[in-house]
């Protein structure tokens, strides 16, 4: 193991004899990137060229974790850094001797996830609401029981029945009305949260009719139950009052690519911007002021070249919105350097699309500028 990870990259071409855990062989693999030199994009393309598929953004997360690569991936990537059959054939028969030790496999990666706890929090409600169904289902089975052994009361009999003279009388008991269709007797309804908004509670059973010898029954005045609704469960930050993505073009330059609406700070108005160019991207700020683009990073390879939108919790605990364009390479994986939105007002940082967590930068919260 030393041997395969001690050996300086100048001396030749790093290989994995020798290694014996997953991040001992990702490690390896990051140096026999490094030794080539190429980007993701351009290992892309060579995986291509070789009749395989090595899609960056895969690369890219498996090249950042300690898991043990897909086998296919580990071909695709040795083939696309120049190694022979033999060489290729040694990358996978040291992965299949880690994998047989126990060591976890990699799997594929589904997509970015940006804010997982929310779909936590509305999982919660459909187990309350089985629970308070079960409940009310539950007291209307005993209020059932209990009034099939008591009988119906003399108040409750049709007024066009007499009343039995005794215990003696033939005649037979008074049937109370049946309560419309879809409410139980003696049970509170209770509307489903998808349609608490759109479906208007129903009618409950007739109450009993005040009767004269004189004159017909009175009419049935029908009343409505308390309705249980269940509390709106949190949803999604929405996103701010004014979303924004604006291209800008730059006279003599490519053109920038600014999630908007700008922040107030001391120096006017101004916005975190990508510019990419070709397979390379960088980020900076832009100034509607003064027209001018002043990068801050280095170009890096882009990894996708989209925009990010979506609630993001940060690194603070803060969940807010987030805005953001193209993805680029790090030794952390896929960034996008994006600003995070609420009420008001607004910060710059980044986007890890491994950890799914906003990085806030140092500058801390702005207002929003015009």
């Amino acid at each position: 193991m030393a041997d395969a990870l001690d050996v300086p990259e100048d001396l030749g071409r790093p290989d994995p004899a020798g290694v014996n855990t997953s991040a001992e062989f990702v490690e390896v693999m990051r140096r026999l990137k490094r030794w080539t030199g190429l980007g993701y994009r351009q290992l892309e393309k060579r995986a291509a060229a070789e009749g395989q598929v090595l899609p960056r953004s895969t690369l890219t997360a498996a090249l950042a974790r300690s898991a043990l690569p897909r086998e296919d991936l580990v071909v695709a990537f040795a083939r696309a850094c120049g190694c022979d059959e033999d060489q290729t054939a040694q990358w996978v028969a040291v992965r299949r001797r880690i994998a047989a030790g126990g060591t976890p496999v990699e799997q594929e990666p589904v997509g970015t996830v940006l804010a997982p706890l929310p779909l936590k929090r509305r999982a919660k409600w459909p187990v309350r609401i089985a629970i308070v169904v079960l409940a009310l289902a539950v007291v209307a089975v005993i209020g059932t029981r209990l009034f099939d052994s008591s009988g119906p009361s003399v108040a409750q009999q049709r007024p066009d029945q007499a009343v039995p003279a005794g215990p003696g009388s033939s005649q037979p008991p008074p049937s109370s009305s049946p309560p419309p269709s879809g409410i139980v007797s003696g049970a509170p309804q209770v509307i489903p949260p998808d349609q608490a908004e759109r479906t208007p509670p129903s009618t409950a059973p007739a109450a009993t009719a005040k009767t004269t010898t004189a004159s017909p029954p009175a009419p049935t005045t029908v009343s409505s139950p308390p309705v249980s609704q269940p509390t709106t469960p949190p949803e999604t930050p929405p996103p701010p009052a004014e979303p924004g993505r604006r291209t800008i073009e730059l006279p003599g330059q490519p053109v920038i690519h600014c999630p908007m609406p700008y922040l107030g700070t001391g120096y006017g108005p101004l916005a975190q911007c990508t510019q990419p160019s070709d397979s390379q991207a960088r980020s900076g700020f832009y100034s509607p002021i003064t027209g001018e683009f002043n990068p801050t990073t280095n170009w890096s390879g882009i990894v996708e070249t989209k925009w990010y939108d979506g609630s993001v919790l940060a690194t603070d605990g803060v969940e807010a919105w987030a805005r953001g364009y193209g993805s680029t390479e790090t030794n952390y994986g896929p960034w996008v350097f994006a600003t995070q939105y609420r009420v008001g007002e607004a910060r710059w940082g980044t986007i890890n699309l491994v950890s799914g967590r906003f990085h806030p930068g140092p500058d801390g919260w702005h207002p929003l500028g015009p």
